[in-house]
Order: structure tokens, then C-alpha cells, then sequence
């Protein structure tokens, strides 16, 4: 008995049915992974808690307080 001989049309299916899935797995984690990278880049970038007045504005806005 060859085992190989009976499943191979169905293994064939179900192997491209999982290339398949695996192509469309690797394609959201490639765009799943580019948007937590932006986001990390908002959080934690820069510009995340720094905010650079300039004396002149800072005195306008504590004379008006």
C-alpha cells in the first residue's frame, strides 16, 4: 500500500490552501508591524512630551493668569 499515492491530490489542495494563508499572514504582519512602528514613532519620538515655547509666548500666557 502506498499512502502517498492516495493523499496526494488532497495534500496538494490543502498545501496551497496554507501557502496561501501564510502569504496573507506575512502581509498583515508586515502592515500590522509598519503601524505599530508609527505608532511607537508618535509615542515616543521626539516630539512626545517636549514642547518648546519660546520666552516671549510663555510670558503672554502667565501674565494673562
Amino acid at each position: 500500500m502506498n499512502s502517498n499515492a492516495s493523499s496526494s491530490p488532497s495534500s496538494t489542495s490543502s498545501s496551497s490552501i496554507l501557502a496561501e494563508e501564510n502569504a496573507l499572514l506575512r502581509e498583515q504582519v508586515q502592515v500590522l508591524t509598519h503601524q505599530l512602528d508609527w505608532f511607537k514613532k508618535q509615542l515616543f519620538g521626539p516630539k512626545s512630551e517636549k514642547q518648546v515655547l519660546d520666552m516671549e509666548h510663555r510670558g503672554q500666557v502667565l501674565s494673562f493668569a
